[in-house]
């Protein structure tokens, strides 16, 4: 186990939820998978920040919903600021900000909407192509653009959960990093 972070079996449970997320989602209308795709995007990289900020009462209040920080676009911003969200990443999930905006702001939003359509799609090119599904030869390209969506929502999901222990382990000291049993072989052999 690692000290004070992620273990094996935090790593599985972590795979575990989002997956079980993701296929919760199935069951959502339109509205319901991207207000919900949103919120967990905002909150993957609300932790991101939260391991990168200090640990202290001004970091919680920053990152608080009526924090500075407390909004999916500022908190986009600030990740790619302090470079914990690629160009690309930011470019994705700005566009995916907006797609989320467009539902919010009208409850008849639909993936049918020829504008919406628009926006999945660029969404969607941004981060991957047809060619993808062509090379993996097993995989076809989803049809519809709500499992477009959907599809490149998990795929950045995933990317994002593994930012989120990427930040985290390059924010805390070493000896965190060390397995419990290491760190007291180690201890034991500099003992004089």
């Amino acid at each position: 186990m690692l000290k004070h972070g992620y273990s094996e079996e935090n790593l599985s449970n972590l795979e575990a939820q989002n997956e079980a997320f993701w296929a919760k989602l199935e069951d959502e209308s339109d509205l319901g998978v991207v207000l919900s795709a949103g919120a967990f995007f905002e909150s993957k990289l609300g932790k991101c920040l939260q391991y990168y900020f200090a640990a202290h009462k001004v970091s919680e209040k920053m990152l608080s919903s009526r924090g500075p920080l407390g909004t999916f676009v500022a908190r986009l911003d600030c990740a790619f600021c302090l470079r914990i969200i690629t160009p690309e990443e930011h470019s994705s999930l700005s566009k995916m900000a907006k797609i989320r905006n467009r539902f919010a702001h009208n409850i008849h939003a639909s993936f049918e909407d020829p504008s919406i359509k628009d926006q999945v799609s660029d969404f969607r090119d941004n981060y991957f192509s047809d060619d993808l599904f062509h090379e993996m030869k097993t995989v076809s390209p989803p049809e519809t653009t709500r499992k477009k969506f959907e599809l490149t929502c998990f795929c950045m999901g995933m990317e994002l959960s593994h930012r989120e222990i990427d930040v985290w382990m390059h924010t805390h000291p070493y000896e965190n990093l060390i397995p419990d049993h290491l760190h007291r072989s180690i201890k034991e052999a500099e003992a004089p």
